[in-house]
């Protein structure tokens, strides 16, 4: 039954996917009739209960420290690692991002907090990278405890970024591990040989020892996991990407549905000490999405039906980068801060008010697509990349100017935006601004927020400029 219910979602991921190929093939051929989906009213079970909204988040990763190593097969670490921002320079950059997202709730995970950076000494996380410490602190975990206090000044969880996946030769564990046979052996019993991910760690066997359970123990009692509520597990796969579908160590004669079974319970053993697990994929590189355990994915690809069956309240992205993100709404990551406005004015900030509702339907036909969600919200992409947001008549997004409620600030408030700029455009304002009649208008940058004064609104009705690629703030007086 198991195989039935992962084969059954693979199919309708493939089959959503192969009806928007087939539909826009037939744009240059002739016209078909609308196909509508409708939420198939199939319960969900949240299983482990979520420590944050996650869908009312912007989640980012923030490289801090990077491992160096040599040719395409990561073995262990070749000198060390390349420092990106320290911990002082981290806070600066989540302060920046607290202030062009105008105080957005956050998360952020750490990448390369540990050892000399990312992927270094795998499967120990028990030191923290001693590049990345303040000079004023006595060690590098003082410095890693004071960067989490800054965040919470800037709206921000600061969380880590870890592996459960991989090891390395170098690690403080590949011994123990090696002779408990949890790293992965071949059919002849042979290490199976690391190719840029590194050697793959058996989940099963390693519960069985319990490895697991010690390691995490020793994570806990390093970092305040419980008081964040959650982690981000990279690359938490079935099976490894060297041997697609295939169980993780042959020798041992555990089975892909044992590891997938092992996966469940670590996720459970996370939570049973306070902290929900995030992770790279839905499922890539495993056929459960673990759907109910999991309540977002970094890389978040699923099909139009599972978007209309699970709320985003349940689970959600991180980035879909397919058409179905932008229909649905998306959550671009942060990157460089000199696109930083633009990715979360056109992306995020729609992403965040869409995930607030619930979702009716999903419309495909020949010349665009479209969804529908309460409070008649209509988001459509037509064929051309045509883009528009909508409120029944009153218009919200079109491509890329944004004029839409920022519902996370105290107060009314909007966040403008336009890529190209405009000139005097005339925006309806939404039914709950009707006895405003001033707003203050703000420019937000992630080094300034710098008032621009203040406008009369009229009949309900603003009308503003907007420069090139600039966000504005508006708030009502």
């Amino acid at each position: 039954m198991k195989n039935m219910k992962h084969a059954r979602h693979t199919l309708l991921f493939l089959c959503s996917a192969l009806l928007c190929a087939v539909l826009s093939a037939q744009t240059q051929t002739s016209a078909s009739a609308p196909v509508t989906l409708y939420p198939s009213g199939k319960p969900i079970e949240t299983i482990i209960p979520h420590n944050h909204a996650y869908h009312q988040s912007l989640v980012y990763t923030l490289g801090v420290a990077f491992a160096p190593y040599e040719g395409n097969s990561r073995r262990r670490d070749s000198g060390p690692g390349i420092v990106r921002k320290t911990f002082e320079q981290a806070a600066e950059f989540i302060q920046k991002v607290d202030r062009a997202s105008d105080g957005m709730p956050k998360i952020v995970f750490l990448v390369g907090w540990q050892y000399e950076g990312h992927d270094s000494k795998y499967p120990a996380f028990f030191e923290v990278n001693k590049a990345l410490k303040r000079p004023q602190d006595k060690t590098a975990l003082d410095s890693l405890l004071w960067l989490i206090a800054e965040g919470r000044k800037y709206n921000t969880t600061v969380s880590f970024h870890i592996n459960l996946t991989d090891s390395y030769e170098d690690s403080p564990l590949w011994d123990e591990y090696l002779k408990n046979n949890v790293i992965g052996r071949l059919e002849d019993g042979s290490i199976r040989k690391a190719k840029g991910w590194g050697y793959p760690i058996s989940y099963a066997q390693e519960l069985k020892t319990g490895l697991l359970q010690k390691r995490v123990d020793k994570l806990f009692d390093l970092l305040p996991l419980k008081e964040l509520g959650v982690v981000h597990v990279d690359a938490f796969h079935t099976w490894s990407p060297l041997d697609p579908r295939g169980p993780m160590s042959p020798w041992l004669g555990f089975t892909v549905e044992d590891e997938e079974e092992a996966q469940r319970q670590i996720f459970l053993y996370f939570a049973s000490k306070g902290a929900n697990i995030t992770s790279e994929f839905v499922r890539d590189f495993r056929e459960s999405a673990f759907e109910g355990y999991q309540p977002l994915a970094w890389h978040f690809r699923i099909s139009a039906q599972e978007y209309l069956d699970w709320p985003a309240s349940y689970y959600c992205g991180g980035q879909d980068k397919t058409d179905l993100g932008r229909v649905f709404g998306t959550n671009i990551p942060v990157g460089n801060l000199n696109n930083f406005n633009r990715n979360f004015c056109a992306w995020t900030v729609p992403c965040y008010f869409l995930n607030r509702l619930e979702r009716k339907s999903y419309t495909v036909t020949d010349t665009y697509q479209e969804a529908r969600f309460a409070n008649d919200v209509v988001s459509r992409l037509d064929n051309d990349g045509h883009y528009t947001l909508k409120q029944g008549d009153r218009l919200m997004m079109e491509n890329e100017n944004v004029f839409v409620p920022a519902l996370w600030m105290e107060g009314k408030a909007i966040i403008a935006y336009s890529t190209d700029g405009y000139e005097e455009k005339t925006w309806d304002l939404p039914p709950d601004w009707s006895g405003v009649s001033k707003a203050e208008l703000f420019d937000v940058t992630p080094d300034a927020v710098t008032s621009k004064g203040a406008v009369t609104i009229q009949n309900n009705r603003l009308t503003i400029s907007v420069p090139q690629g600039r966000q504005i703030l508006i708030k009502a007086q």
